[in-house]
């Protein structure tokens, strides 16, 4: 049987320029439904909220030397610590 999808994001929370699919993500046999926000621009990576992250238990493990992340304008914003390795399938 297959899994309920959460709410989709409402138009009124998104701007016109995204793209935004479901998609389901998967790690150690778990399969957690969510959505995916389409970005052209990544090369290879993709970021996940890490709160969201807690909130499934998905396993992380920590960056030996975290990745400071910049705004557009140079100001730093944060640093990436963890990271997952996680499949994901439309």
């Amino acid at each position: 049987m297959k899994k309920p999808r959460p709410d989709y994001p409402s138009r009124s929370n998104r701007t016109v320029n995204t793209i935004i699919l479901p998609v389901t993500l998967l790690q150690n046999e778990r399969e957690l439904p969510t959505f995916a926000l389409l970005d052209s621009g990544t090369e290879g990576s993709a970021f996940i909220d890490y709160a969201w992250v807690s909130e499934k238990n998905i396993a992380v493990k920590k960056i030996p030397n975290p990745i400071i992340l910049y705004r557009f304008n140079g100001d730093a914003m944060s640093a990436i610590r963890y990271y997952a390795i996680i499949d994901m399938r439309t």
